[in-house]
């Protein structure tokens, strides 16, 4: 058995990535958004999904098939064992409500593009996330010949 210097001065812990912190907080500040946008959509809040009386909305029961996958995929991106398969579902689903807004005549490019940002932010979270823990470096003792 070998004994590294490492192991001798700090206790024996598991190594966590130095990137996970930022990772599950970026994942928190994307997924509590995302969470918040589909119950907006799903219980209709007027003064949330257009806040101006001269923008285009969607019909009620179109908002509720865009809110339920999306709440779906915020609560699968936080549960770790199916954080892949919400993120996936998160684009999927962003990548509906550009094309949505576009057909719904938002033509506005900087809010089409909010998503595609948000949809950014949801996979550089996860990737942090999972992100394998910086490499020790080895010091032996006694050095090995």
């Amino acid at each position: 058995m070998t004994v590294t210097v490492l192991d001798l001065v700090a206790p024996a812990r598991t190594a966590a990535s130095s990137l996970a912190w930022p990772g599950r907080i970026l994942s928190g500040v994307v997924a509590g958004f995302l969470g918040l946008d589909a119950l907006s959509r799903l219980v209709w809040f007027r003064a949330l999904v257009a806040p101006s009386e001269g923008a285009p909305t969607l019909e009620p029961s179109l908002q509720i098939l865009m809110g339920a996958p999306l709440a779906l995929g915020a609560a699968l991106y936080l549960w770790r064992p199916a954080s892949l398969y919400g993120a996936a579902l998160l684009v999927v689903c962003l990548a509906g409500f550009v094309g949505v807004e576009a057909a719904a005549d938002v033509r506005s490019p900087p809010h089409m593009l909010f998503w595609g940002y948000v949809a950014a932010l949801a996979i550089a979270g996860l990737a942090l996330r999972r992100s394998p823990a910086p490499r020790r470096p080895s010091l032996r003792f006694p050095p090995s010949r």
